[in-house]
């Protein structure tokens, strides 16, 4: 006979949710430099968690490293997706902005699942 554990599955939502976001309160860990020059501090375990690419490439750096990696997208689209990948929301007054994202994230080996676009 087998029996079953189970947490409620908005319960670990929730956890994996609060965890992501006290890690953007720690020392950032990575530099994102955007096409119009602009240096945007991040958390390594934001890229490393949603990009197999980046997270072996994220995970030859010793942890007093912070490495900096330019990607060919503006500042806008970068900030978005750092909100994305840390909260799951972003908001922007253009919602070119936003669309944005999904193609910012495909360049970083970061493919975006049923991603929705609202008022």
């Amino acid at each position: 006979m087998a029996y079953l554990l189970e947490n409620q599955a908005v319960d670990h939502s929730n956890t994996i949710l609060e965890t992501l976001q006290s890690w953007s309160e720690q020392d950032s860990d990575v530099h994102l430099i955007s096409n119009q020059g602009a240096v945007l501090q991040t958390h390594r375990v934001y890229l490393r968690l949603y990009s197999p690419f980046l997270n072996g490439a994220l995970g030859d750096f010793s942890s007093d490293v912070i490495p900096s990696i330019f990607i060919p997208a503006s500042t806008a689209s970068l900030v978005n997706l750092i909100r994305i990948l840390s909260t799951g929301v972003s908001i922007s007054n253009q919602k070119e902005d936003l669309l944005d994202v999904v193609n910012t994230a495909e360049l970083l080996g970061i493919f975006l699942k049923d991603v929705q676009v609202g008022t």
